[in-house]
């Protein structure tokens, strides 16, 4: 029966879905391509134009950023944004308000994490590439449901020792719900009683089912896998916090490969109205593109977190930090290198990117295209946003 599958997509278009063979040639991770100072022409990439995927900033387009302590600055490599609509963003604004209130979420003094979380403007800058505000709608419910998740599960100052220590069980009841039980009738009810009765896990259930309406099914099982994953990362940063132990550098960026933006960054085909195919996603090659920009758009996150971190008090975990403390050096140190190490992989995504859109087809174009606006998109705001405010960012 199997041979009666295809191995991959067949039919008319299809054919830039091949990669293997493509891709087998292009240099390993760790022989980065040569750059080349002039790409495959726009009219090679598809509807979708090849000048979008643009080279890093020259050095004079660099975002500077100032050091902890007033002790110089760094120059952080990032692609510059591609959209900040304000009007597109209010209509969703509006939508996002009425959606959190039937749900219950950010309610009394917690109100003023919603309005300054700037989160329907995070991801009309991160999907320039779609204006259908029903797609852009999809994934703002996923940016607020996983930062809900975050905020009352995770880092909620309010949290008793009991709470903390029930993360694992309330993190796998979040996944139930996007991946419902199959339970007789008569205990399942008693599973969604409790559903209702949480607004995390409500925000969880609205999410997937605004989903499920414009995805494929490939695309949400993707979506279930991926915030599994980012559970896991969870609660790997949560044992840090329960033994009050600074992990090490490899060990924090280890756990960062899994507790990062990735579910969010991986909606980019699904908000753009398309489907990278998942043998396309799988390629060794391709996931490392996917790896590296996610580590990317976490750093930045890192570097953005810094004073709110240290105003939460406790233990601060977070890249400068984390380098800080294994290397003995003050914090401003361990920022600059984070930015280092920032900057490694972003070049790195770029160089690689460029090579597979050479080879890859116009479809594998867009999709590595839609990664680079979503990094330009997550640090303007950032770098914008009253969440992460703080006295020595520049912008």
């Amino acid at each position: 029966m199997n041979d009666r599958i295809p191995a991959a997509p067949t039919g008319v278009g299809t054919a830039s879905v091949h990669l293997p063979a493509l891709l087998r040639d292009l240099p390993s991770h760790r022989d980065k391509p040569a750059h080349r100072d002039k790409p495959a022409s726009a009219s090679d990439s598809g509807p979708f134009p090849l000048r979008a995927f643009p080279a890093l900033p020259p050095p004079a387009a660099e975002h500077e950023m100032n050091l902890p302590g007033g002790s110089g600055s760094a120059a952080l490599l990032c692609p510059p944004v591609v959209r900040d609509d304000p009007v597109l963003t209010a209509v969703l604004d509006r939508e996002m308000i009425v959606w959190a209130d039937e749900l219950g979420l950010y309610t009394g003094e917690r109100r003023q994490q919603l309005i300054d979380g700037g989160f329907t403007r995070a991801m009309v800058m991160c999907h320039p590439d779609s204006d259908v505000p029903d797609r852009l709608m999809a994934a703002v419910k996923w940016y607020v449901a996983e930062n809900v998740l975050d905020d009352y599960y995770c880092d909620d100052p309010e949290l008793t020792e009991t709470e903390k220590a029930r993360l694992g069980i309330r993190l796998s009841l979040a996944q139930a719900v996007i991946e419902p039980p199959a339970l007789p009738a008569r205990i399942e009810a008693g599973f969604w009683k409790h559903v209702d009765d949480d607004p995390v896990l409500t925000a969880q259930r609205s999410a997937m089912d605004h989903l499920e309406r414009i995805a494929t099914g490939t695309q949400l099982d993707r979506m279930r896998h991926y915030l599994a994953v980012l559970y896991l990362g969870y609660q790997g940063e949560k044992s840090w916090r329960r033994e009050g132990r600074m992990p090490s550098v490899w060990e924090y960026l280890t756990n960062r490969q899994f507790n990062n933006f990735r579910p969010a960054i991986l909606l980019t085909d699904t908000v753009g109205g398309y489907e990278i195919p998942p043998q396309i996603l799988a390629d060794p090659q391709v996931r490392r593109c996917v790896d590296l920009a996610c580590n990317c758009s976490t750093i930045v996150n890192d570097l953005y977190s810094v004073h709110k971190d240290a105003q939460e008090g406790g233990l601060q975990i977070n890249l400068p930090q984390v380098i800080a403390a294994e290397e003995k050096v003050p914090l401003a140190t361990g920022y600059e290198k984070a930015i280092g190490i920032h900057n490694e992989l972003i070049t790195e995504f770029q160089h690689l990117g460029l090579a597979l859109i050479l080879t890859g087809g116009p479809l594998l174009t867009r999709f590595l295209t839609g990664l680079w606006n979503w990094l330009g998109g997550n640090r303007h705001w950032h770098a914008t946003n009253a969440r992460h405010e703080s006295p020595f960012l520049n912008q």
